[in-house]
């Protein structure tokens, strides 16, 4: 028997005023979904253990069969999997959003959607300050999602399971101050952090967009740090093979830890569908 698992993460949104305080989700035409809803079970299950965060890593990780409690050490070690960058038992893999903070607040986990150019000249920044024979390597991903590695051999451990970091975009709009990382390696985690905002102030990768009226890259947020996970692969653990089709590192990278196939999909152009708001939630012509 085959099976085909569909993970809508991330879709519901949250509720909008035009669309008569309905999500997106629940506006949306969703015919095939809407097949399977009638022509099949409903169920709920519980993906997010009580005592972890309630993150796409540990619900993934649930949903591919594997216990979140025994086997998850964090997000950064999974999309570092998908980069193809190798982990050593004293390494840590640690995730570094671009960010924008304005007033002390975060006003953009994104740092405005930035594209991939501007993103990496920024990150070249860092891998200069950070020299040769820095312990620290920043690893460009898409757009503000990027990585930074840890290599601990031959050091002392800097962190451990009480390191606490904060994912940006639960705190939005929030003070950053209360959520910055805490714990053991905390102070080197801010002082990258604080180093981020130096450089990137008169970056003209930074001024080029200010220029354009878009969101700069004020600096890094470093959260969802881990070390590799040991994991069983899955044939050897269920008896099958699988595979994944994604756009995203963590279920690729969580995909390429447990020995699945990676099936890559060329990229199209595609034309969203507008949602058209209610009649009573449109506004009067008059």
């Amino acid at each position: 028997m085959k099976y085909a698992l569909i993970i809508p993460d991330g879709c519901a949104d949250e509720p909008q005023a035009v669309l008569k305080d309905r999500t997106p989700l629940e506006a949306a035409a969703t015919p095939h979904m809407d097949t399977i809803v009638r022509e099949g079970r409903i169920g709920r299950a519980e993906t997010v253990p009580v005592s972890l965060p309630a993150g796409s890593d540990v619900g993934t990780m649930s949903l591919f069969g594997y216990d979140p409690l025994r086997y998850h050490t964090g997000r950064a070690p999974l999309e570092a999997a998908a980069q193809q960058i190798k982990l050593g038992p004293h390494d840590w893999a640690i995730r570094c959003n671009l960010v924008t903070v304005d007033d002390g607040r975060i006003v953009s986990f994104t740092a405005g959607q930035i594209p991939n150019e501007p993103a990496q000249r920024l990150l070249e920044l860092l891998r200069t300050d950070q020299g040769n024979d820095s312990p620290w390597e920043f690893h460009a991903g898409v757009s503000y999602r990027n990585l930074l590695i840890y290599r601990g051999e031959g050091r002392p451990e800097l962190f451990n399971e009480s390191t606490t970091t904060v994912p940006p975009h639960d705190v939005l709009d929030q003070p950053v101050a209360p959520v910055l990382p805490t714990g053991p390696g905390s102070a080197e985690l801010r002082s990258l952090m604080d180093r981020s905002i130096a450089l990137f102030a008169a970056a003209n990768a930074n001024h080029g967009r200010r220029q354009q009226g878009d969101l700069p890259a004020t600096g890094i947020w470093l959260w969802g740090l881990g070390k590799r996970p040991r994991m069983e692969l899955f044939f050897e653990r269920f008896g099958i093979n699988a595979a994944v089709v994604t756009a995203v590192d963590l279920p690729r990278g969580l995909g390429m830890i447990l020995g699945w196939r990676i099936v890559e999909v060329p990229e199209q152009p595609v034309t969203p569908t507008p949602i058209t708001p209610p009649k009573d939630a449109m506004p009067s012509k008059r």
